[in-house]
């Protein structure tokens, strides 16, 4: 009996020395997938740093947009308020409701002349003109009759672009005295000449600007 004693306690000895030593590899085993992981977190966070200027060795990071200098600022903004520009007025020509401002006129006989307050205006199927005249009139009512002050119905309408940035209208439109053939030429800077040849007067021209909103 007494030397059974001993080898119950060697047995237990070396059991719990066993479980132990299992805990400890267990245990080891945990430290050590958690090391890695915080590791692995410090190496993504490393390399993000990187590609976003944000942690890390941030004194090599370069940003690939440059701020515009004054002069390019400029440019870029004169750009915009001309694409603006064409479109208004390519929508106006589009929508056939416009007016022409008319600053000048050249007629055929004598020298041109600045002039104010006279303009043209086609809104759809209709004719809107109150323009200056000088020239020579035929078969006119006394006194020279209404000339290119009146009000009508276009007979015929037709556009085209014989450049890029240039719209030309030509239209046909008669009233109780006389018949019109108009060419409007029109680009995309608004800036517009009138050509008019009729049955009974000279045939003479204007330039204006097409009456756009203002910019804001």
């Amino acid at each position: 009996m007494q030397d059974k004693v001993p080898k119950v306690l060697k047995f237990s000895e070396k059991a719990v020395s066993l479980r132990l030593k299992i805990v400890n590899i267990r245990e080891m085993r945990r430290i050590l997938y958690f090391v890695l992981l915080a590791l692995f977190c410090l190496s993504a966070t490393a390399a993000m740093g990187q590609e976003t200027g944000f942690g890390g060795d941030t004194t090599t990071f370069r940003s690939s947009v440059e701020p515009l200098s004054k002069k390019e600022l400029r440019k870029l903004r004169k750009q915009q308020r001309k694409e603006r520009l064409r479109q208004q007025v390519q929508q106006a020509l589009a929508d056939r409701y416009f007016t022409i401002d008319v600053d000048r006129i050249y007629p055929m006989r004598g020298s041109s002349r600045t002039v104010n307050g006279f303009w043209l205006t086609v809104h759809g199927d209709s004719i809107y003109s109150y323009l200056p005249y000088f020239g020579a009139a035929y078969y006119v009512p006394f006194g020279g009759g209404k000339g290119y002050d009146f009000d009508s119905i276009i007979s015929y309408y037709e556009e085209s672009h014989p450049q890029e940035d240039l719209t030309r209208i030509v239209l046909f439109t008669e009233t109780d005295e006389d018949q019109f053939r108009f060419t409007i030429e029109v680009w995309d800077t608004g800036t517009a000449d009138i050509h008019a040849v009729s049955r009974n007067r000279d045939q003479v021209t204007w330039d204006g600007q097409l009456d756009l909103p203002d910019d804001d």
